[in-house]
């Protein structure tokens, strides 16, 4: 019997045909689904030796399904169906990729890329190419730095998040001005929409969008400058 695999990924009528596919090779895959919630699930109970992901339509739910399993003990290696001009994109860098042990071209022949999936079935893992060196600065963002940066994006200051996190405020501050040099972000506005476009925060939360920069000293509201009154 072949290797047990998980398929994740938004379109119906390919993880079909992925299915198809693997079975002929001898690969047995347990069940396929593009919801978050019901792969969670049924990676937890069906435990496969390998979850192979569809990234080709969006990287959010592949983000936050790898999130919620990047701890979980028992969890499956990863393999990322992700397209070559896609690979060095800021939302595929900042993927948490613990699990991520292989990524495979739409373009691979058939041969090769059941090659590849047996390879890391065996247990070998290749560095994904956007952590490779000579790819340029590479932003991989620890589990810390995502919650950081998620709090910062609702709106809350550092001394409020070092007040959750149990951190030193010189700790929270550090970490946020690595973790955005990583991103290439340099202002919260920025941050805030990368948050909103990764699926860290929702737009519905009442701080998910950026806070409104504090007045300047000794100027009111209406912009003209509030006159001194006599003692």
């Amino acid at each position: 019997m072949g290797a047990r695999l998980y398929l994740f990924g938004p379109r119906c009528l390919v993880r079909d045909a992925l299915a198809t596919l693997l079975g002929r090779h001898g690969w047995v895959v347990v069940a396929a689904d593009g919801d978050v919630a019901v792969a969670q699930a049924e990676l937890r109970t069906l435990r496969p030796d390998l979850l192979l992901a569809d990234l080709r339509h969006g990287c959010t739910a592949v983000a936050e399904l790898l999130t919620a399993l990047q701890d979980e003990p028992g969890a499956p290696r990863c393999v990322l169906w992700l397209a070559e001009h896609d690979r060095d994109s800021s939302a595929v860098r900042c993927l948490p990729d613990a699990l991520v042990h292989d990524w495979l071209a739409p373009d691979l022949d058939t041969a090769t890329a059941i090659a590849a999936l047996a390879a890391v079935a065996d247990g070998h893992r290749q560095r994904p190419p956007w952590r490779r060196p000579g790819r340029g600065a590479a932003p991989l963002l620890s589990a810390l730095d995502r919650r950081v940066l998620r709090e910062l994006a609702l709106g809350h200051s550092v001394a409020a998040v070092a007040s959750t996190l149990g951190l030193p405020a010189r700790e929270v501050t550090a970490c946020r001005h690595q973790a955005m040099a990583r991103l290439g972000l340099t202002d919260m506005a920025m941050l805030t929409r990368f948050a909103l476009r990764q699926g860290w925060i929702d737009a519905a939360e009442p701080a998910a969008l950026a806070p409104a920069p504090p007045p300047l000293a000794g100027v009111s509201a209406g912009g003209r400058r509030a006159a001194s009154r006599p003692r």
